[in-house]
């Protein structure tokens, strides 16, 4: 029998719990340096995702200065490390 929790609504693709599940059973064997690496570019990412409705507004600037910095900061502690 087929577990259909795992499929989406139209029995094909696979459900969120799927993906969630596939998701931490791959990352269980990941080193802590890397999934501080995902969780932190999955923080990224969402602010990047996240569309400022004012971006002239204090709370706007201050946002996509945040944004911004994040951005730098993740840069400079992963993508410039020497191989």
């Amino acid at each position: 029998l087929r577990d259909y929790r795992f499929y989406d609504q139209d029995r094909v693709h696979p459900s969120e719990e799927a993906i969630e599940f596939v998701w931490e059973r791959f990352t269980q064997n990941f080193s802590v340096e890397t999934k501080t690496f995902v969780k932190e570019a999955q923080k990224i990412r969402t602010m990047f995702l996240h569309r400022v409705l004012n971006p002239d507004s204090e709370e706007g600037k201050a946002f996509l200065l945040q944004r911004e910095k994040e951005r730098k900061n993740f840069e400079i502690r992963f993508m410039n490390k020497k191989k």
